[in-house]
């Protein structure tokens, strides 16, 4: 970092240990420093890095066992924010807008990074679906009990679950080697 005029901002930087569920052994370091100090004395009064246990990183938490439950109770507390709006919207615009609203403010929130975190265990994800069907029962003042196959087909929209499988195999499909010969030949 000297070499290239770099420097840390020791209040902003953290650093997390990653481990396995299973490991209940804390294996961190005493502390990690940031050395300030001309020559390496010890003890010294260098800046400490501090540890954390998950941290939003580009828009996704990531906790130290990547278990993505964090980034889920987030992603699914920014989407209950959100069901005001649609009840006040839902009298005032029409359902294809509406439609453009959902995608707006939900669909692209469930879809974002979603490779990564997507395929967690559908205990947390159970709470995300409630939640997009709950934005979606709103948005088509349908009952609590209407069915849920029935809610997503009529308003044609994938459940979480879905957007996650899609966006895996868009992922999957464009990493292909053997396919770029049949990509370029398509028209688009």
């Amino acid at each position: 970092m000297n070499e290239n005029l770099l420097t840390l901002n020791v209040d902003k930087t953290k650093y997390i240990c990653f481990r396995t569920v299973q490991s209940t052994v804390h294996e961190a370091f005493d502390s990690l420093k940031i050395h300030t100090c001309p020559e390496y004395s010890f003890p010294c009064s260098c800046s400490e890095v501090e540890e954390v246990r998950s941290i939003r990183y580009l828009g996704i938490t990531i906790d130290f066992k990547l278990s993505w439950e964090d980034h889920a109770i987030q992603v699914n507390k920014r989407l209950r924010r959100t069901l005001y709006i649609y009840r006040e919207l839902r009298n005032v615009l029409d359902r294809a807008t509406m439609r453009q609203v959902y995608f707006a403010l939900c669909q692209s929130v469930l879809s974002y990074g979603t490779t990564s975190w997507g395929g967690y265990i559908l205990e947390t994800l159970k709470k995300l679906t409630r939640t997009q069907k709950a934005i979606i029962k709103v948005i088509l003042k349908k009952p609590i009990t209407f069915p849920s196959d029935e809610l997503y087909m009529e308003f044609g929209v994938l459940d979480v679950r879905q957007l996650f499988s899609r966006a895996t195999l868009m992922k999957f499909f464009r990493q292909m080697p053997f396919l770029e010969a049949d990509r370029s030949q398509q028209v688009y």
